[in-house]
């Protein structure tokens, strides 16, 4: 059993590190104005070329911020697992992200969107 438990965890692991690349690619084509050779807006590149509206694309490039600055405290294995657990921590500062997934790590130990959110509401408000 541990061995497919390893592989769950690399599985997991993996989905971070392919979301942290998405994220900071998209980043990186909007701020760049990359997306300018072929489309007239970063909205029409992310739609034509990722068939993904423009909410997706920056619920990405959000959920590479927030897993930058938890990686500088947190090690991999405690790193979010899903974009969805990332998407309450995208409006706070560096801070508060850290302080409120460390709580949320203190109540679950693979927090997901509800535990982060009831953390992000006990520690903000």
């Amino acid at each position: 059993m541990s061995e497919l438990e390893e592989q769950i965890e690399d599985a997991f692991d993996s989905a971070v590190s392919a979301l942290l690349q998405a994220g900071r690619s998209l980043r990186a084509i909007r701020d760049k104005r990359m997306y300018k050779e072929e489309h007239s807006s970063f909205e029409k590149y992310v739609h034509e070329r990722w068939d993904m509206q423009r909410r997706r694309a920056y619920q990405y490039i959000d959920a590479a911020d927030v897993i930058e600055d938890l990686s500088e405290v947190f090690e991999q294995k405690e790193l979010p697992k899903s974009e969805s657990a990332l998407r309450p921590l995208a409006s706070l500062t560096r801070i508060q992200r850290i302080a409120v997934w460390k709580a949320s790590l203190e109540n679950a130990k693979r927090p997901g969107r509800g535990t982060v959110e009831q953390a992000k509401k006990d520690l903000i408000g």
